[in-house]
């Protein structure tokens, strides 16, 4: 590769980060949702912490369907879910085309931001929009069950910059 193409390649490589609208010294800082229940948290040396809700199903205590009962709500699970905070650390790294994507509608597609954290492996587009951070799912290796304890990393979000300080 000549020197001239090298150099290029990594001048804009060095500006992805400034091309967001977000700090080129390597952390992003803290991100959440509007209700604040939902913190990404890109911190330096890619050190990355994602705080939200996560639901737990809680079975009713002494419950004991009748199997020989036809009425349909016999046999429904008897219980509720309910929100519980969780808090994962992982590590998170940007540049262009970090992941690629094949979208039949788009064909392969590069996405700016990888994230690990937990069991979760997530591929997203990640751009500034005013004050506000919009990141779009392209691909989430997520290996939980259906049935996941892990509130969801790997959602299309729109976050807005946190007053508070990344802890």
């Amino acid at each position: 590769m000549p020197s001239a193409t090298r150099a290029c390649l990594l001048i804009a490589l060095a500006a992805l980060p400034t091309s967001l609208g977000l700090a080129a010294d390597g952390a992003w800082g803290r991100w959440q949702d509007d209700s604040g229940a939902t913190i990404y948290d890109f911190r330096q040396n890619h050190q990355f912490q994602f705080s939200g809700l996560k639901k737990v199903w809680v079975p009713r205590q002494g419950f004991a369907p009748n199997p020989f009962a036809n009425i349909p709500r016999a046999r429904e699970p008897q219980g509720q879910y309910v929100q519980e905070r969780m808090e994962l650390i992982g590590a998170w790294e940007t540049g262009e085309n970090v992941c690629a994507v094949s979208i039949p509608e788009r064909g392969k597609v590069g996405g700016n931001l990888k994230l690990y954290a937990g069991s979760v492996e997530c591929c997203m587009e990640a751009k500034r929009l005013g004050p506000t951070l919009i990141l779009r799912v392209l691909r989430s290796d997520d290996a939980l069950a259906p049935g996941k304890t892990e509130p969801e990393i790997c959602t299309n979000r729109a976050l807005r910059q946190s007053t508070e300080e990344s802890k």
